[in-house]
């Protein structure tokens, strides 16, 4: 270590300039694989436009331009467009909802329109009228309501 001519080392503070060679790491974020553990779309890019709903949280209103809506909770709500949605087996959502794919681990009650794949798991459970391109249902998961693919 070289001496300089800044007082910090005689405070006793760090030289920082070690740093400057060291490349940059990405930070560990829980979740941040969201988007890629049930529903299979890929790897979620980490500027991406994403909504996690925790357990113990109740949300009510309108979601729109959503990437990944997560849902561990409860949510009561309009999401007109919304790409890919996730409800985990502890969350629940009622009310109406457009999306590219969905995977229900949790409950569904309401108006639902899912244009490419819908998923519902072992413990998934939909009521409503159920719009889809793809259905794709678990031994176990419960569908119930109007049912129809679409064009």
């Amino acid at each position: 270590m070289s001496a300089t001519n800044d007082d910090s080392s005689e405070r006793g503070e760090p030289d920082p300039s070690f740093l400057e060679s060291r490349p940059a790491r990405v930070a560990e974020i829980p979740n941040l694989s969201l988007g890629r553990s049930s529903a299979g779309i890929g790897p979620r890019p980490l500027d991406s436009r994403a909504l996690t709903i925790g357990r113990d949280i109740t949300l009510s209103g309108e979601i729109s331009d959503c990437e990944l809506l997560f849902i561990e909770g409860r949510l009561e709500a309009a999401v007109p467009n919304v790409k890919t949605m996730e409800i985990a087996q502890s969350g629940s959502f009622k009310g109406t909802a457009t999306l590219n794919d969905a995977t229900i681990s949790g409950e569904f009650e309401g108006d639902l329109t899912v244009t490419n794949r819908l998923h519902i798991t072992s413990t998934g459970r939909v009521t409503g009228k159920v719009r889809y391109g793809q259905l794709e249902i678990e031994n176990g998961g419960e569908i119930h309501g109007d049912l129809a693919v679409s064009t």
